[in-house]
């Protein structure tokens, strides 16, 4: 019996919305959010709603914020642990002001790696990851790809994290006091 309320209490906390990312033979890309009877996300989008996701202006580049990205995955672009209240993760995807990537994205001309090294590198990037992540980055006034926000983990969504640094808090304490010169 107690198993079966453990197992109960599991479900209803759940994360309880698909979303993926194609792109289609015309070269536009669509987000597909799908609520599966997610009060909260219902709210935003009904049952399910295809966003057209407008293609970025530097994405497809070898700039110095596309290499910064793609290399910094993992490093200094992580995920936190903290996971992200779901009304404040809807009401992003809303405004569909952001870049949305997922390992398989062709915007990637940095990594050479295959694609299940790439694979592995995103979902590395979340403590337990149900389906491929999906990172969202927020779009600047001129189209190009501007600060890390999100990561969907499937069951969760989690903030990413920019040069995130855990300090040892008894390292610095072992400092203070001490004259430097």
């Amino acid at each position: 019996m107690k198993v079966f309320i453990a197992l109960s209490l599991f479900i209803q906390t759940t994360f309880a919305v698909d979303i993926t990312t194609d792109w289609n033979e015309d070269f536009t890309k669509t987000v597909s959010i799908s609520c599966e009877l997610d009060e909260t996300c219902e709210t935003f989008f009904e049952e399910s709603i295809v966003l057209e996701e407008e293609i970025c202006e530097e994405c497809f580049s070898t700039s110095m914020n596309m290499s910064f990205i793609f290399n910094g995955l993992g490093e200094s672009i992580t995920a936190s642990n903290a996971e992200i209240a779901t009304d404040e993760f809807f009401n992003y995807l809303s405004t569909a002001n952001f870049i949305s990537i997922k390992y398989d994205t062709p915007y990637d001309l940095i990594q050479s790696s295959s694609m299940i090294a790439r694979k592995i590198k995103y979902k590395n990037l979340c403590e337990y990851a149900s389906v491929d992540p999906i990172l969202f980055f927020d779009r600047s006034e001129d189209n190009m790809m501007g600060s890390p926000r999100y990561i969907y983990c499937g069951d969760t969504v989690h903030a990413l994290e920019l040069f995130s640094i855990d300090l040892d808090l008894d390292f610095q304490d072992s400092f203070e006091g001490s004259q430097v010169f």
